[in-house]
């Protein structure tokens, strides 16, 4: 984790990589599960009940997050694919990240990273119609990508952001018609 907060780019942008694969490898709780502490009164073989580390959980969270604004084209793109696959893999659910890529998705600032562009059209369909679960999450993101884009600072580019495509894109990814649509062979 310590390279990922390095000041090199190139060492970031593979740290995070490294990172989002070992995750997707070994899942979330293997990661930020930790045995219990020895207790000295405890003499028994009994198995004793994992602790759950929240705070790293929290630490990992937001470092993808946060790379999610990098000035750097290749380490924003790697973490919004490494966000991505996490959300597909359902190790990590959440509607203020979903907003998050559907607000970069339609940042005219991100309008020439084809990359970026072609992981979040992939992702958001494959994501909506996979599971109900993951049809709330973008449910709940409705109103947070809107109140996110209209509470934009005057000069930000996403006050160039049509309101009216954002919430058609939405409400068109949620659509069951364009599940079938999209499934038909």
């Amino acid at each position: 984790m310590s390279a990922v907060e390095s000041d090199a780019d190139e060492v970031k942008e593979v740290a995070l990589r490294g990172l989002a694969d070992v995750i997707m490898a070994f899942g979330f709780e293997e990661i930020i599960t930790r045995p219990p502490p020895p207790s000295a009164s405890d003499t028994s073989d009994t198995p004793t009940t994992p602790v759950r580390d929240e705070e790293l959980h929290k630490r990992l969270v937001t470092i993808f997050a946060e790379h999610l604004d990098h000035e750097l084209e290749s380490v924003r793109t790697v973490a919004v694919e490494a966000v991505a696959k996490l959300m597909m893999l359902d190790e990590l659910q959440s509607a203020p990240l979903f907003s998050h890529l559907a607000v970069l998705f339609f940042n005219p600032m991100t309008e020439d990273d084809a990359l970026l562009r072609q992981c979040l059209s992939v992702f958001f369909s494959a994501y909506v119609f996979s599971s109900a679960e993951h049809t709330a999450v973008v449910e709940e993101s409705f109103g947070i990508t809107l109140q996110t884009i209209i509470n934009a600072p005057a000069r930000s580019p996403l006050k160039k952001v049509s309101l009216m495509n954002v919430a058609q894109f939405l409400i068109s990814i949620t659509d069951p018609v364009n599940a079938l649509l999209t499934s038909a062979p």
